[in-house]
């Protein structure tokens, strides 16, 4: 926060720590652990997402409005910075259930993953995190029926 007159200094620094967060989301946890929630696959990518996006939000907004405020021309760009930050969480936490198979560590992720990164810098590209999240989210709820239904235990 204290860098932020600098103008790119603490997008830099979001985008690091939002990178960090988004590792986090690239483990595969326990099947019981996903069980132990009792809620239907909508349900449970939506309070997931939601809680993720909330712990996001709280980090990155004071730092984009302190950056707003020392550089008015970065408004929009600050704008686009955190809801495409918000849209990269929702895709990751979407394509890490899409593939989430019990007993297996982690997903495979990592080049669309990069892609998305790149529609951070390059405005054209990030539509496609937009058809990443849609056609993941289904894939990620017929998916998950096979841990979150009684009737396929």
């Amino acid at each position: 926060m204290a860098l932020s007159p600098l103008k790119l200094f603490p997008l830099v620094t979001l985008f690091i720590f939002n990178a960090v967060v988004f590792s986090f989301y690239e483990v595969n946890e326990s099947v019981q652990m996903i069980q132990a929630s009792n809620k239907t696959p909508k349900q449970f990518l939506s309070s997931l997402s939601s809680s993720a996006a909330l712990k996001l939000v709280i980090v990155n907004a004071p730092v984009l409005i302190i950056n707003t405020v020392f550089n008015f021309d970065l408004f929009l760009f600050n704008f686009y910075f955190l809801i495409y930050n918000l849209l990269m969480l929702a895709t990751v936490i979407v394509l890490k259930y899409a593939d989430y198979q019990y007993k297996k560590q982690g997903n495979s992720i990592q080049i669309k993953l990069i892609i998305m990164i790149l529609g951070l810098f390059i405005p054209y590209l990030s539509p496609l995190t937009l058809i990443f999240y849609v056609q993941s989210r289904a894939e990620a709820i017929k998916n998950l029926n096979n841990y979150l239904d009684d009737r396929h235990s």
